[in-house]
């Protein structure tokens, strides 16, 4: 039985950021402006189930097209290489919707595409320095078939959804290009650059349509923890148990019940949610307050 606050918190997240129900990302505008154009959609596990939450007063429907915050964007680059490199710290601030941080009410500037730029090349730096971590197999062995490996592994984390295979064949060319005469690290760090400059990564990307699974978890995720899926979540969306209800609250309730580092908790105050970095750390029921276990009950 959820608790009151779980279930608002919760049904907060399926209805997507506080300010808007629904917005169209296809040639449509935001906040009295136009926003950036997205790229073409792929990936995902179908849609999500035809029971999926309503309180938004219709279907649940695709958010306002949001750009990384400068905590979302550390928090996914940590969870990406391992490390925390502190390189949103010289983004240009954020913008807000209240007591919220937004980034979806213009397009990105020219400024802010070179400071991701720059970001990326630190990262692929560093990426580099780590394959024996990133890289899930040999390159020795087979440095071709290695570099698909890697490729769709890094790229269904940064991404936070399968790679299609038109996205496939486009960084495997990459790939191979960066890795003439035999460089493997060089094709890792192309396509890591890549992939950080890539829409697909810079923006939090729903619609057009019912929301797919991954987009899903992508959602639940970036608002109780201001971070990308964690392994449980994006395994969830992969084998589709995100299609209902109680899937959905199930992978909420984990969420809720983890502890970012720190003094960090997904339950606080709204101003809270838009401004602390939580990031997974479990918790065991006696270490959570028992004001909120007594509310779950």
């Amino acid at each position: 039985m959820l608790g009151p606050i779980r279930r608002v918190l919760i049904s907060l997240s399926l209805c997507g950021p506080l300010v808007a129900c629904t917005g169209n990302i296809e040639g449509g505008t935001t906040g009295g402006k136009p926003a950036a154009p997205p790229p073409a959609m792929g990936g995902g596990k179908g849609t999500v189930a035809t029971d999926a939450p309503r309180t938004c007063g219709g279907p649940l429907g695709p958010s306002p097209l949001h750009r990384l915050t400068r905590l979302e964007y550390d928090n996914t680059i940590k969870d990406l290489i391992g490390e925390d490199m502190h390189l949103a710290q010289g983004f240009a601030f954020d913008e807000r919707a209240g007591e919220f941080t937004a980034n979806f009410f213009t397009p990105i500037s020219e400024m802010e595409f070179n400071q991701y730029a720059t970001a990326a090349e630190a990262v692929a730096e560093k990426a580099v320095t780590a394959m024996a971590t990133l890289v899930p197999c040999d390159p020795a062995a087979d440095p071709a078939g290695c570099g698909g490996k890697f490729i769709r592994q890094f790229g269904r984390r940064a991404f936070r959804r399968p790679l299609d295979d038109a996205e496939m064949t486009t960084f495997q060319k990459l790939f191979e290009q960066g890795r003439t005469g035999d460089n493997f690290a060089n094709g890792v760090r192309l396509v890591v650059q890549a992939m950080l400059q890539s829409p697909k990564f810079i923006y939090l990307i729903e619609g057009p349509g019912p929301l797919t699974q991954h987009q899903m978890a992508a959602r639940l995720s970036y608002f109780l923890w201001n971070a990308p899926p964690d392994a449980t979540l994006s395994a969830a969306a992969d084998s589709g148990q995100l299609g209902a209800m109680a899937g959905l609250h199930q992978q909420a309730e984990r969420l809720l019940l983890i502890r970012g580092r720190s003094t960090c908790s997904p339950i606080s105050t709204p101003s809270g949610w838009a401004s602390r970095s939580c990031r997974p750390r479990p918790r065991t029921p006696s270490s959570i307050p028992s004001s909120i276990r007594s509310s779950s009950r």
